[in-house]
């Protein structure tokens, strides 16, 4: 039997403290201030120059603490991905939905098991407008030892588009895992759907993805997303996930900044709109842009705060996967002093159905523009 790692009577060490650096929440103004806290003080935001540091430390179990939260509040975070389907049923979509999702052989192999699924519910007694929800724990000892929490939610939102013959799927996870159950469990109700001719056997998802775009029109689109809206004030972008197109022949200054072998960039900063990759549109032809961090103030009735969000197709230059789908993260919510006691799980649930609002206008936009 494979035995578990005791992560809690582990304190990583020198090329083990390394892997956790890379994470997209342990930025460089967090390292520099740890460092700080250690009485080291750097003046670069180079990472690697932290991480050569930090290697030769050896951490107390209150400081692996600290880093380890930095993590938590990533990993933990909920992120969303939406998907239409063509759906033409004279009943009300909560009676054409199948009573239990089927599971049998799905996830046989998996590295995770299902440990309860609900029902499908309507959302405020609308019967087109319905939920489930899933646990599901992983069984992975093999992960990265800062992956220490083992228990994730999801859950799969389906809504009929009111006047159109659509439904929507908004499919919300916490992990690896969860995107794969949510993923898998949305491709058998379409099947379900196909069988009672609910939906045509030739139809399928229509999701926004990498290869929706060419460069130019991705980097529009996610640069849309920024522009100040009715509870979203824009801050400034915090990290931004680019690098050359490997098909095309760079202009000579793009080709000495990506000298070396780059592959890819992520590039943190304060004032990153003005990153010559990204404010001049001679550029946009030859780089792809994957993802953006933004910070943004928002306020509507309920509240008033701060919150990062990381928009665009995670994990893209992993595999130059074009079928990537975008996704959206709302993360690190900082509520305002008179909303402190705002239940967080409510205020991201309304950011994030504004926020899918938003992706829809500027995505409708960008196709009716051609």
């Amino acid at each position: 039997m494979e035995e578990k790692l005791e992560i809690d009577k582990f304190i990583p060490f020198g090329v083990e403290l390394k892997e956790i650096l890379h994470h997209r929440n342990i930025t460089p103004t967090k390292q520099r201030n740890f460092l700080k806290s250690r009485g080291i003080f750097m003046n670069t935001n180079d990472s690697s120059a932290f991480a050569a540091t930090f290697s030769s430390l050896v951490l107390s179990p209150n400081e692996f603490e600290k880093i380890k939260d930095l993590v938590r509040r990533k990993e933990n975070s909920e992120k969303t991905a939406t998907r239409n389907l063509p759906f033409d049923c004279d009943k009300k979509l909560i009676e054409a939905l199948p009573d239990i999702l089927p599971l049998n052989g799905l996830f046989e192999n998996s590295n995770f098991k299902i440990s309860n699924i609900s029902n499908f519910s309507t959302i405020d007694g609308n019967q087109d407008h319905v939920y489930c929800t899933i646990d599901c724990d992983t069984t992975n000892y093999n992960s990265s030892w800062y992956r220490n929490r083992n228990e994730y939610k999801a859950e799969i939102i389906i809504k009929r588009i009111e006047g159109e013959k659509n439904v929507t799927f908004l499919l919300k996870y916490s992990s690896p895992e969860t995107f794969e159950i949510v993923d898998c469990l949305s491709k058998e109700i379409v099947k379900d759907f196909k069988r009672k001719s609910y939906t045509k056997e030739t139809d399928n998802f229509q999701k926004i993805t990498f290869g929706n775009f060419n460069n130019e029109t991705r980097i529009t689109f996610l640069l849309k997303l920024i522009e100040d809206s009715t509870h979203f004030t824009f801050q400034k972008m915090t990290n931004i996930d680019i690098a050359p197109d490997v098909n095309k022949k760079l202009p000579d200054l793009l080709q000495k900044f990506m000298s070396g072998g780059v592959q890819n960039l992520k590039i943190q900063g304060n004032n990153l709109l003005n990153n010559f990759l990204i404010s001049e549109t001679d550029n946009h032809d030859f780089v792809e842009l994957a993802g953006i961090d933004v910070l943004f103030n928002f306020s509507y009735s309920g509240a008033k705060g701060k919150c990062s969000v990381f928009y665009g197709f995670q994990n893209y230059f992993q595999k130059r996967n074009s079928s990537i789908e975008f996704h959206v993260d709302i993360y690190d919510i900082k509520l305002n002093k008179e909303f402190s006691h705002v239940n967080k799980l409510n205020v991201k649930k309304f950011l994030n159905q504004e926020f899918e609002k938003i992706k829809n206008i500027k995505f409708k936009e960008i196709n009716d523009k051609g």
